[in-house]
């Protein structure tokens, strides 16, 4: 052993390293074990690999001038070694030095991340940068609303998420409509109140993707459409990017390319409010979107869906159903998962029509909303398409 790294200065390292993560291989190149690396220079100092991680130090000029490599596959990048490098140009610092320092930030890094065991990788220029997907729930304050009454509720971010779904509680299903949606003021739900139903457990869910940046508010304002006081309670799930490194190459940006892109909000629901229609009768309910709009999905809460039926869908002038008869609402009730609509893409100067027949002897109020994709470039319409043929052969088997 030559230089500032003596054998004394080994044993201190496992002492320290060992009383954290266990196991402590140790071994010199020399004495050709197969679990040590091969030294990328002149001569290996030595080997100490606690737990998975393998640290290796090779001799250049000097003892200043060695490459300190600390290989890691699940978090350590060269950032690790650069700083390293520029650490043993520190006179005040020496090899022993160096390694405890960077160890101890191997165990933090391995904390922060929950790893329990980190394999080795080779070399430091396999090290990328991934994000990944991890799952987040954030639970509303519950509330007890009077009859007729709203609430809204609120929340703001601590780290940026994307927003994937609502959950709500059988009870407020039941009884409450989300009328407004918002993230930083902006409005998410379009013209009218969406029936908390679409929200339930029950439900067939309602996948979203709305960015939440850090700081920024979340609004949610639920009504009770009924004349008792009823609980309201409500569970958001998200998305949040963790950034850890992985063996691979990186893009050209430093970052590998399956990142989780969050701050594209493209998922689009209309509300169709709330409408009374008398027994017997049948009712247009129209709704012009902001944006070129496809809807994917209508949602009519079975509650209300039973009193029934669907006679037609329009985008514009043209149908997207046969053109006699009728369908059950509750074929679009929120626990039924059907195909994907595919309906017509809907442009800004285009009304989308829903037409339904009170089928019960009763007035009822119907409400229902549309779920889909805002897309500003979708193609132009063009009848008949691929996605129209499909949509009425689907809905010929429902007559």
């Amino acid at each position: 052993m030559t230089g500032d790294l003596c054998q004394e200065d080994i044993d201190q390292i496992i002492r320290e390293v060992d009383a954290e993560v266990g196991d402590v291989c140790r071994a010199q190149a020399a004495e050709g074990r197969e679990d040590v690396p091969a030294p990328d220079g002149p001569g290996l100092y030595a080997v100490v690999a606690p737990d998975g991680v393998t640290i290796r130090v090779v001799d250049g000029q000097t003892t200043r001038e060695c490459l300190f490599l600390i290989m890691q596959k699940d978090m350590t990048e060269r950032l690790l070694v650069e700083e390293s490098a520029k650490m043993l140009r520190d006179p005040r610092e020496s090899l022993t030095s160096v390694l405890l320092k960077q160890t101890a930030k191997i165990r933090e890094l391995r904390s922060q991340y929950k790893l329990d065991r980190l394999p080795t990788c080779r070399r430091s220029d396999e090290m990328s940068i991934m994000r990944t997907k991890t799952k987040i729930e954030i639970e509303l304050e519950p509330a007890v609303v009077r009859r007729g009454e709203s609430r809204n509720l609120a929340f703001e971010a601590t780290e940026p998420f994307k927003l994937t779904q609502i959950s709500v509680s059988d009870e407020t299903a039941r009884n409450f409509v989300l009328a407004s949606l918002k993230v930083a003021g902006k409005e998410m739900i379009y013209r009218g109140a969406v029936p908390a139903a679409m929200f339930s457990p029950r439900a067939v869910p309602v996948e979203l993707d709305y960015f939440v940046d850090k700081k920024t508010v979340v609004e949610l304002s639920f009504a009770n459409t009924t004349d008792q006081e009823h609980d309201l309670e409500v569970q958001l799930t998200g998305l949040t990017k963790v950034s850890h490194l992985y063996e691979g190459p990186t893009s050209e940006s430093g970052l590998t390319d399956n990142l989780l892109d969050l701050e594209k909000d493209q998922v689009m629901i209309i509300g169709l409010g709330r409408t009374d229609v008398p027994p017997k009768q049948a009712c247009n309910i129209s709704t012009q979107p902001y944006s070129r709009f496809k809807a994917s999905r209508l949602v009519i809460p079975a509650e209300i869906a039973e009193h029934f039926s669907v006679i037609d869908m329009k985008v514009g002038r043209n149908s997207q159903v046969v053109a006699t008869g009728s369908m059950p609402a509750m074929v679009f009730n929120e626990t039924v998962r059907i195909p994907n609509l595919k309906l017509d893409p809907c442009d800004v100067s285009q009304f989308l029509t829903l037409s339904i027949e009170n089928i019960s002897d009763l007035p009822q109020v119907f409400s229902a909303a549309w779920v889909g994709m805002v897309d500003q470039n979708l193609e132009e319409y063009k009848e008949p398409d691929a996605d129209s043929r499909q949509n009425r052969e689907f809905f010929k088997g429902m007559l």
